[in-house]
């Protein structure tokens, strides 16, 4: 959801929003990180309509900030050795909201039978923060912590399966819905 969502904030800055001046004004300010700038580069490549001219202005613009920036030293842009990002911190903004929104979802009996008979599962960062939202619901958080578990668990259980078809002893072995548990786990740790 975050992906998206941040995709299609993108799209429109670089197809509607590139010359508003406030928008730009946020890019000065904040500054772009490398991920989201190639994340920039990724959307315009994608869609043909964009094409360079909206990435072009906007990384115009940061780097004339940054060229009088560095005559200024030391630099504002760098914030304990990282550098600050506009659209990361609309990402976070996503994040907040998300996770918001799913723990008042989870207050309700409906919300929570919903999310027990899904198979997706929230990674690592996000159950923490979901965590965080529900600690005042002591009721509602245990049993978040209980369905983590037992999606985690039944993931581990997928993951041993797969490693084990690995074995050469097991190598006519079909394989099944653990073949994808590797993969799952990735966006599980990874942020």
């Amino acid at each position: 959801m975050k992906e998206e969502s941040l995709r299609k904030t993108v799209y429109t800055i670089l197809y509607e929003l590139v010359n508003d001046s406030g928008v730009r004004a946020r890019f000065n300010e904040e500054g772009l990180c490398n991920e989201h700038a190639q994340f920039m580069v990724k959307i315009a490549k994608e869609f043909p309509e964009l094409g360079g001219l909206g990435p072009a202005i906007i990384f115009k613009d940061i780097l004339e900030e940054s060229v009088e920036d560095i005559k200024k030293f030391p630099f504002k842009r760098v914030k304990e050795q990282n550098f600050s990002c506009y659209l990361c911190r609309i990402e976070r903004e996503f994040e907040e909201v998300y996770t918001r929104t799913f723990a008042k979802i989870f207050r309700s009996i409906e919300g929570r039978k919903e999310y027990e008979n899904q198979k997706s599962v929230f990674c690592l960062m996000h159950t923490s923060m979901i965590f965080q939202e529900l600690s005042k619901h002591k009721a509602v958080f245990n049993w978040f912590k209980r369905i983590q578990i037992e999606k985690y668990e039944e993931i581990v259980a997928k993951l041993e399966i797969f490693i084990e078809k690995y074995d050469y002893r097991r190598k006519n072995v079909p394989f099944g819905d653990e073949v994808s548990a590797w993969k799952l786990s990735a966006k599980i740790l990874g942020k």
